[in-house]
């Protein structure tokens, strides 16, 4: 059964650190391969906690795409995890904004980075 892919708005949230291992090196992998054929400029695989909480959350965070791609390219991600996870595991998908994507920089590196417009 495939995972439903869920639009829900965050407010304020906290980049934590870089999320890695072994799976997620191979996460990393296969969604480096996918995201060449997006506007994707930038991706991220990190740790967040959102609001006023102290659990913290995994999340795929993706710099430079526009609304009307979000939606598919959120389908597709989700596919590509679905397809290497069991279904009690979920990936938080964050379309990040420029101010958002100038602070991930300063606790996790890009697994992917996409040709600039420069």
């Amino acid at each position: 059964m495939e995972k439903q892919t869920d639009r829900v708005e965050t407010g304020r949230l906290v980049f934590v650190g870089e999320q890695d291992g072994a799976d997620e090196q191979e996460l990393k992998s296969r969604l480096r391969r996918f995201f060449p054929g997006t506007a994707a400029h930038s991706a991220f695989l990190v740790r967040v906690r959102y609001q006023d909480s102290s659990a913290t959350h995994v999340a795929l965070c993706v710099g430079g795409l526009g609304g009307p791609q979000q939606e598919s390219i959120a389908d597709e991600i989700g596919r590509i995890f679905s397809s290497m996870f069991n279904s009690t595991q979920h990936l938080d998908i964050i379309f990040l904004s420029t101010a958002q994507e100038n602070e991930i920089v300063n606790v996790c590196r890009a697994f992917y980075m996409g040709p600039t417009t420069e």
